[in-house]
């Protein structure tokens, strides 16, 4: 099962801000930062149910200290749930 994936406007310009950020941080350190979160969309909408419940219907993968969201709804407000 493949979920469509779709992101609020404002996630969107936050993703690109944060983009923007990390480029002027490194040369290329925004195209890294793009491929992590495409695999992580990927991953999130091949397998939803992979990751355990936190809060309704969201969902959250735990690496170390970084908690990264995914929902089953389109347009979750998944950020504000933090």
């Amino acid at each position: 099962m493949t979920l469509r994936v779709a992101f609020l406007h404002a996630a969107r310009r936050d993703f690109e801000d944060a983009a923007v950020w990390y480029e002027e941080r490194r040369s290329g350190l925004s195209a890294e930062f793009r491929a992590e979160v495409d695999a992580a969309v990927a991953l999130a909408a091949e397998q939803p149910l992979r990751f355990p419940r936190k809060h309704k219907d969201i969902r959250c993968r735990t690496d170390g200290n970084q908690d990264q969201f995914t929902s089953t709804e389109e347009e979750s407000h998944a950020s504000q749930t933090r």
